[in-house]
């Protein structure tokens, strides 16, 4: 852009001219303070409206990356977007190669860089405009950390997603001195960071889903979660204690069995005893079958595109697993494509902007509960 050197100089024409007008005025005949005027006004405006230009004109230029939002199969969209950031389009042609290679399912895969991936995958607009808010402008090439936009995310949906249970991995934890006929219904809270959200009610009967990771035969050190003779809390239900299991042929363990505390309903113990762990749960009566897909990142290293490597050498092959016959709560029949919730211990989850249905419930993990980035103070 060709830089103009005189809106200024017209500017400052017109408001010393301007201060003289005013000054002298009682003193110059009227047509010659008419003439005075129209050009003090031409000065002043004229050199404020090019000013404004070129600034206008230099935000647009460096903005330019900002106006362009890929789409499937859209040629003319991806040229435009690799003309206006790079002049060799290296990084964007690898890129676009994953798209027709098949090693992604399209622009809007959740794993890709692109908004509509973002956005699919549980990105909020809120997390992408702290993102760059945080990070400002920089005049020179870097790279910022990818667990910094993960940070943005989950501050954001840890103050806006509303919680709910859903088992990935389950196996069924039967209580034996539960009435096998009973139901109950317990009231949990939607978002404790949000009071107005309000509450909801869970079912629960004497036999859970819970996570087969919640359960250890033989525990290690420090696992204060379920095995034989140790009590656990069921989330907003009932302590329990475990008194054993069920395995099949070969050895796996199928069914987990336990007694439960009758006077421990909400969680909480009559004699004061320490619980040291709460897992979740979901009724097995209620619970509905769910597709969950398990995100992370598409690459292996920070910086794929290094001139002395290939980017193909470092796709990360756990970047999505896909995990069939989870079970979720029966509340999230309710869940509309794009709904985002925090699974409790597990992460934050989008129902799939695509293939979500209230028949074919499909949740994208868009990012974890913990991460080892810390932002800095």
């Amino acid at each position: 852009m060709k830089e103009r050197r005189y809106p200024f100089s017209l500017f400052l024409i017109g408001f010393i001219t301007n201060i003289l007008f005013h000054f002298f005025w009682l003193f110059v005949p009227s047509v010659i303070l008419l003439f005075m005027g129209i050009w003090v006004d031409w000065c002043l405006f004229s050199g404020l409206a090019l000013l404004g230009c070129d600034i206008i004109a230099s935000f647009v230029e460096q903005m330019k990356i900002r106006q362009v939002m890929l789409s499937d199969s859209d040629d003319e969209q991806f040229r435009k977007f690799q003309d206006a950031v790079s002049k060799d389009g290296n990084v964007f042609e690898n890129i676009r190669n994953l798209v027709e290679n098949g090693m992604v399912s399209g622009w809007d895969d959740p794993r890709m860089p692109t908004l509509c991936g973002l956005r699919r995958r549980g990105y909020t607009p809120e997390s992408i405009r702290a993102f760059h808010e945080r990070n400002g402008v920089s005049k020179v090439n870097s790279v910022v950390d990818y667990a910094f936009l993960e940070y943005c995310l989950r501050e954001d949906l840890n103050k806006n997603a509303s919680r709910v249970m859903g088992v990935i991995n389950p196996i069924k934890l039967i209580i034996d001195n539960y009435p096998e006929d009973q139901i109950e219904e317990f009231t949990v809270e939607n978002n404790p960071e949000k009071p107005e959200d309000g509450t909801r009610t869970v079912s629960f009967s004497r036999e859970v889903w819970i996570e087969a990771e919640d359960f250890m035969e033989v525990p290690e050190k420090k696992y204060f979660r379920l095995f034989p003779g140790n009590e656990v809390r069921l989330k907003s239900a009932y302590v329990v204690k475990c008194v054993g299991c069920d395995k099949d042929e070969n050895g796996n363990i199928t069914q987990v069995h336990c007694t439960y505390d009758t006077e421990s309903r909400g969680g909480n113990t009559t004699d004061g005893r320490k619980v040291k762990s709460t897992i979740h749960w979901v009724d097995a009566k209620t619970a509905l079958d769910a597709e969950i897909r398990l995100y992370d990142r598409l690459f292996t290293t920070e910086s794929p595109d290094l001139a002395d490597c290939n980017y193909l050498d470092f796709i990360n092959p756990d970047s999505l697993k896909i995990v069939k016959g989870a079970k979720v709560e029966a509340s999230l029949i309710n869940a509309k494509p794009e709904d985002r919730f925090q699974f409790l211990r597990l992460g934050y989850f989008c129902a799939d902007n695509k293939d979500f249905a209230a028949d074919n419930l499909v949740f994208n993990r868009a990012v974890s509960l913990k991460d080892s980035y810390k932002p800095a103070t």
